[in-house]
This record gives structure tokens, C-alpha cells and sequence, in this order.
């Protein structure tokens, strides 16, 4: 996994802004370049967030299967470690993406499946639609609900309402989003506070790429960087190293 400020160049130290707050190391099944890769996601967030204020998140993928699901439970999970102690930093992961068919990551149980478009749609409480999840200091609001069409219901006022009122619990909202190109995903795009775009190495082709680059920002979407996801390194990393020094 590779971290990209953009889609051509490769994400660099802000310079002048504020230290993140050191990053803890994640589970142990966490391979050593993905977690190198990860730290530097969470600390050019933890900057944005000090810088401008972003807090919502939102992250999709152009192609399904390129592994949005996953870096949004790992980057949950490590923000949740970096502000273990600071309760107003507690973190809400949003699973939006009803499309899949595999089950919610991190969830505890089955139960609370449609908590999202009850708290969205119905005003419900939030105590009662989220849940905990396995991942300490963070707390799930699951959206796949078996009514139809209930995203395209949603207007961008009523979410931007309720993500703002999620605001005063939560110092970190993440939402796991369907592809890019979902008209849903389009729309939430605008209300957050930034966009993260995974592309997947090898599969998502450039152009394509970059027309998805291009509705997100016709839907006024902040679009804060772009993440190479499944990058195989054929040359050797000491040989990187040696070459970018």
C-alpha cells in the first residue's frame, strides 16, 4: 500500500504543520509495510484534521474488491490507538456499503444491521442504533439494511445535519463507502469533510482513475489523497532505500 497526496505525487511532510501524536503499533497480523504504510495514512490525517478541521471521512474505491473495507477497519483501529486515552476522540466507523456481501468487519454480532438509516432517516437515538465493535474505542453504525434504495432517500441536508451532531461525540467519523461511481457515493462525497480514493495496483486503470477524481470534485467533494492499494514491490526494498535517499 502506497499513500499518495494526489494521483501523481507521492505524499510529503507538510511542512510547518502541527506533530501528530506518535502512532501505536496495530494487531499483530498487520504485515511490517503495511503498518509503515498505514502510520503515514493516520498521520496525514491526524495533520489535516489539526490544520482544517476534517473529520469526516469518507473512503471508496473504484473497482469492488480493492480492499476499502479492510484499510478502513485497520485506519479505525490505529486512530482509535493513537487517542486511547482521550475520550472525545473516541471513533465511529460508518460501514455505508450495502452493495457487499460479505459480513461487516469488526462487528460483534449480527444484530443492529440497518442502525445507520434508522439514525439517519428515523432520527432514532444513537444508543440505539450503533454498536461496539471488536476494536477498542471504536463504535459501529452499520447501513445494510434490506429496504431499498433507502441511501437514495437520504438528502445531503439531513446527512450533513446528523454527521454534525455525530460531531460532538466522536473526534473521528470513517465511512466506508460502495465504488466510486455509485450515484449514493457521489452524493455523501460532498457533505464530508474529505474523500480518501483507493486504486488497486494493476487493476484500476489511470484514466479511469482520474475520471472518478473527476465526479467526485463536480459533487464538490475534498478529495485529500489517493491510496495504492495491493502494490507488489518487485524490487527490493533496501534497493528503494538506497535509490531515494
Amino acid at each position: 500500500m502506497s499513500v499518495y497526496r494526489d494521483m501523481l505525487k507521492k505524499l510529503e511532510e507538510d511542512q510547518g504543520a502541527p506533530q501528530a501524536a506518535p502512532v501505536s503499533a496495530p494487531a499483530p497480523s498487520v504485515l511490517p509495510d503495511f503498518q509503515q504504510d498505514l502510520g503515514n495514512l493516520v498521520r496525514s490525517l491526524e495533520r489535516l484534521k489539526s490544520a482544517n478541521g476534517i473529520r469526516t471521512v469518507l473512503f471508496t474505491a473504484l473497482d469492488p474488491g480493492a480492499g476499502t473495507s479492510t484499510l478502513v477497519h485497520h485506519t479505525a483501529g490505529m486512530l482509535a490507538q493513537v487517542h486511547q486515552k482521550t475520550d472525545q476522540n473516541k471513533v465511529l466507523l460508518i460501514d455505508a456499503n450495502y452493495r457487499s456481501t460479505s459480513p461487516p468487519m469488526a462487528a460483534a454480532n449480527a444484530v443492529g444491521l440497518d442502525g445507520l438509516p434508522r439514525y439517519v432517516l428515523q432520527e432514532e437515538d444513537l444508543d440505539s442504533c450503533r454498536q461496539t465493535s471488536l476494536l477498542p474505542g471504536v463504535d459501529l453504525l452499520l447501513g445494510r439494511s434490506s429496504e431499498a434504495h433507502w441511501m437514495s432517500r437520504i438528502t445531503a441536508e439531513r446527512l450533513h445535519s446528523r454527521l454534525e451532531l455525530l460531531k460532538e461525540r466522536y473526534g473521528w467519523i470513517l465511512l466506508d463507502m460502495p465504488s466510486a461511481d455509485m450515484p449514493e457515493c457521489l452524493s455523501w462525497s460532498g457533505v464530508c469533510d474529505g474523500v480518501v480514493m483507493i486504486v488497486e495496483s494493476g487493476r484500476t486503470r489511470r484514466y479511469a482513475a482520474q475520471a472518478t477524481v473527476d465526479r467526485l470534485k463536480s459533487h464538490n467533494a475534498n478529495l485529500l489523497g489517493c491510496v495504492i492499494n495491493k502494490r507488489r514491490q518487485v524490487i527490493p526494498e533496501f534497493i528503494y532505500r538506497w535509490l531515494f535517499k
